[in-house]
């Protein structure tokens, strides 16, 4: 083999080896990153059945009296792990509703929405910081149960008997102009929410929670639109809130408080627009578990005018998802009279009876069933009287393996005279609701 043939020889072979060697770690590489991830998630199918004459929302402002519908629901969490206490987020859903123009023959444009994307990091065992688009939840959603770009801060203290944790979201900014320079400022308009609390652990079987909210709307560019009045609502508003739970025995305690204050403008045709805020929120109930079967008397309520959202003595909120029942105030899916996104309570409450039976099998099974008898009312006077009306809920679901469930879900609610008087609609008739649902979870 002369010169050039053996440098031409050792080039190639440093070459192959040099594939073989980047392909190998780029592999390992890989399988290291496929170790570090973790994934979990659930798909969720429901086909719905509706059927009123009384107006709900906005269900029957078209006149449309029955309705039903399929859709789908595909929820993914991604959480790789970058480095020992460094992590980072993804969440996204897949969902669609069957016959609507994206999931119609020979279509495949499904809609895919990102929900979250943030970092986390584990300051040791006891404190933990988080920062990006990632899910916000003041306890029970009363106030706030929503995905947001923020910041979290949680630390432990005391074998985690104390918790405190401190919140910020930027939820709203529309302040930036872009021009030649840059970016410049023109009216401030932005809405920041800060927000404190802690988690206590009392004794082993009492647990409370104590938080603070502020919400400082700035939104200068707020003016009235004749076509859309009340719709925008800005100011600086104060929460101060407190949930706890107490268990002895065979006997379920849970109590909370919330009280909501400060400075509130909107862009309706009021004389004043703007208002000083004073209003309170409560929930109660009380439990007893006999075998198989927990038997709770609940309640829960918040003070101001059911037909003044922006009233000086109504329930504020920022973004919640609380549900209390399946049709009138719900936020599952389907029909409802107060639904997720809104204020669930401002000017109404309710109380009922509840029952919650669990029947475990021997093939990894187990059944459930859920019952509920409500009665509704107005703290203010409608059609000479307060009551709103009454609702029926029953929910059958089977699950199996933890893994895949098939529930059946349905309620009645029955209107009544301080409903008519709200809603404007006369009709008496009971509005009906029937879901079957399935899900699978990995």
């Amino acid at each position: 083999m002369n010169k050039n043939n053996y440098t031409y020889f050792v080039f190639l072979l440093s070459l192959v080896l040099g594939i073989f060697s980047a392909s190998y770690a780029q592999e390992e590489s890989m399988d290291q990153n496929l170790q570090n991830l973790r994934l979990n998630g659930f798909f969720r199918t429901r086909g719905w059945y509706m059927d009123t004459e009384t107006k709900m929302g906005d269900f029957t402002s078209d006149g449309e009296k029955t309705a039903t519908y399929s859709d789908l629901f595909f929820r993914n969490r991604l959480e790789l792990k970058v480095l020992p206490g460094l992590f980072i987020n993804y969440t996204f859903d897949i969902f669609n509703i069957f016959g609507e123009e994206a999931a119609a023959l020979g279509n495949n444009d499904v809609t895919m929405k990102t929900r979250s994307v943030f970092f986390v990091v584990n300051l040791g065992e006891k404190s933990q910081l988080s920062a990006g688009l990632q899910p916000f939840s003041v306890s029970g959603g009363y106030i706030l149960a929503r995905d947001g770009a923020g910041i979290k801060y949680e630390h432990k203290f005391l074998n985690g008997k104390i918790a405190p944790y401190l919140y910020w979201i930027k939820a709203y900014d529309n302040s930036r102009e872009e021009n030649l320079e840059g970016y410049g400022k023109n009216n401030y308009s932005d809405d920041d929410i800060y927000i404190a609390g802690t988690k206590i652990h009392y004794l082993p079987n009492l647990n409370g929670e104590f938080y603070m909210i502020y919400e400082r709307d700035m939104d200068n560019s707020l003016t009235y639109n004749p076509d859309a009045p009340g719709s925008r609502k800005t100011g600086n508003l104060c929460w101060l809130g407190t949930h706890n739970q107490w268990i002895q025995g065979n006997w379920n305690l849970q109590w909370g408080g919330i009280y909501n204050w400060g400075i509130l403008s909107t862009n309706d045709e009021r004389p004043n627009p703007r208002r000083v805020v004073s209003a309170a929120q409560y929930e109660a109930s009380i439990g007893h578990q006999f075998r198989h079967t927990l038997i709770s008397f609940v309640s829960e309520g918040a003070t101001g005018d059911a037909s003044d959202e922006f009233g000086i003595d109504s329930f504020q909120q920022i973004k919640a998802s609380h549900g209390f029942s399946n049709i009138f105030i719900n936020d599952s899916g389907g029909i409802a009279y107060r639904a997720s996104g809104e204020s669930p309570w401002y000017g109404l409450y309710g109380f009922g009876i509840k029952a919650d039976f669990i029947l475990s099998f021997a093939l990894k099974g187990e059944l459930r069933l859920e019952s509920r008898f409500l009665h509704f009312q107005s703290t203010h006077s409608f059609n000479t009287s307060h009551i709103m009306g009454e609702e029926w809920d029953f929910r059958a679901e089977y699950v199996f393996y933890k893994k895949l469930a098939v529930y059946l879900e349905s309620g009645l609610f029955f209107p009544m005279k301080a409903f008519h008087g709200v809603s404007g609609c006369s009709d008496k008739s009971a509005t009906m609701e029937i879901m079957l649902g399935t899900t699978i979870r990995y």
